[in-house]
């Protein structure tokens, strides 16, 4: 499906599907998977005299927001020092070992690793 880009006062923005107001000035138009992904992220397009302009590929976005994901999900468990991880047992190590291994490879695969079960669960108490 295609978003059609109108300028509403003194600025070209993305509509939606359809548009039925003779004030907006109708520009060009965008794909609505390529903007869904895009949206929200700043610096990834730039709408221009009504043409919709990509600034970064799909893939840098999505590595992007993997990258904000593992900051919010992932770091402030990394991080929680020693007396933490003195009561982690052996096997808990190694699992949040892989975790984070997994998180730091995350924008390169393109997936974002599940927290650990005992790690989820005692989330969930706190």
């Amino acid at each position: 499906m295609k978003y059609l880009i109108g300028k509403i006062g003194d600025k070209w923005e993305v509509l939606g599907p359809q548009c039925t107001d003779p004030a907006v000035e109708l520009g060009g138009t965008v794909d609505s998977e390529i903007f869904g992904l895009l949206d929200g992220f700043p610096g990834a397009y730039t709408i221009e005299n009504g043409i919709f302009r990509q600034l970064m590929t799909v893939e840098q976005v999505r590595s992007e927001k993997l990258r904000a994901r593992r900051e919010a999900e992932c770091f402030p468990v990394i991080n929680r020092g020693a007396l933490w991880y003195d009561k982690l047992t052996a096997e808990q190590r190694a699992e949040l070992s892989a975790w984070y291994e997994a998180w730091l490879d995350a924008p390169q695969t393109g997936f974002a690793p599940s927290k650990p079960t005992w790690l989820e669960s005692a989330s969930k108490q706190s």
